[in-house]
């Protein structure tokens, strides 16, 4: 962490440099946004004993207005415990749809991740396509992940029964109140090579 090129102290900095620009330069609603971060902050906040809205801000930022950012490529130890203002993680390497052999091992790698992920801020677990034959099976995925849920169909070629499955007649999308991951019977199982093992995810 002293190195001469940086090292932890460089990737915190530029960490937290980047959420403060996000939050400067791409403002959110704060009235929308404030009860998600003061729902977040105590699980991802890893500088403060504090919770609330407010707390470990650099002068002039406001802290419900850097959610906004999505943390990709985030895994590594010294921006994963960096993180501030932004409390939405990426809990996936990427969603490939045209691979069909992906498509399981992405849920299985998302809800083991969020094993970690999930008790420091919201795992995301990815956009993914309605249309095809996994459709559905990830739908249901993103349903109990306790993360965003969003789509990256082409313009005008998305599934609309699968998008009404994901939300009330209103058009909300329900989000689960903790994040999903495996139960303890699969923690140490590989879900995608023995059939008896299912990595039901509770959320």
């Amino acid at each position: 962490g002293t190195a001469a090129i940086g090292g932890n102290a460089l990737a915190r900095a530029y960490v937290q440099a980047c959420e403060e620009s996000v939050a400067r330069h791409f403002p959110q609603d704060a009235s929308r946004l404030k009860a998600g971060l003061k729902a977040t902050t105590p699980a991802h906040s890893g500088n403060s004993e504090k919770s609330g809205e407010g707390e470990n801000e650099s002068p002039g930022v406001s802290a419900s207005r850097a959610l906004g950012i999505i943390h990709c490529m985030c895994h590594g130890s010294e921006t994963l415990f960096a993180y501030r203002l932004g409390c939405v993680l990426r809990a996936a390497d990427d969603f490939y749809p045209r691979e069909p052999l992906a498509q399981t091992a992405h849920v299985a790698n998302v809800a083991y991740n969020s094993l970690l992920l999930g008790e420091l801020g919201v795992p995301d677990w990815d956009m993914f396509h309605t249309q095809g034959s996994h459709g559905a099976f990830h739908a249901a995925a993103r349903a109990v992940s306790g993360g965003p849920v969003y789509v990256s169909d082409a313009p005008g070629c998305h599934e609309k029964e699968v998008l009404r499955s994901l939300v009330t007649r209103r058009g909300n999308v329900l989000r689960a109140r903790t994040h999903g991951r495996p139960t303890a019977d699969c923690v140490f199982a590989d879900v995608q090579v023995h059939s008896n093992s299912s990595s039901p995810l509770p959320s």
